[in-house]
C-alpha cells in the first residue's frame, strides 16, 4: 500500500541565506529538517528520514531529488527546484 505522502503535494520557499549557503554549492542539512517537519507536520506521517545530496550547485531552476522514509518504511522521492534564492519542492509522484 501506498503511504499517504504519495498524494499530497507541498510547496514551500526557503531562503538560500536560510539554508546557510555561499558561494556556487549549496548544503541541504536544514532543507532535510524543513522537509521532514512539512511531512510530519502538513501530511501526518511520522518520518524516520530525508535523504538529500549532501551539497548540491547552485543553479536557478535546477533540481534535484530527495528521499523521504516514514516509520512505516515506505520512501517517496522528494523533487527539490531551486527558484533564485529559494527552493520550492513536491513530495511523491509527479
Amino acid at each position: 500500500m501506498r503511504s499517504r505522502v504519495s498524494i499530497v503535494a507541498l510547496a514551500v520557499g526557503l531562503g538560500a541565506a536560510a539554508l546557510g549557503c555561499g558561494g556556487r554549492r549549496i548544503g541541504t542539512d536544514r532543507l532535510e529538517q524543513r522537509i521532514r517537519d512539512s511531512v510530519e507536520n502538513d501530511v501526518g506521517l511520522s518520518v524516520a528520514s530525508v535523504r538529500c545530496p549532501d551539497e548540491v550547485a547552485r543553479r536557478p531552476r535546477g533540481t534535484f531529488t530527495c528521499t523521504v522514509t516514514t516509520t512505516g518504511g515506505d520512501s517517496e522521492p522528494v523533487v527539490v527546484t531551486q527558484r533564485n534564492a529559494s527552493f520550492s519542492y513536491r513530495v511523491g509522484p509527479g
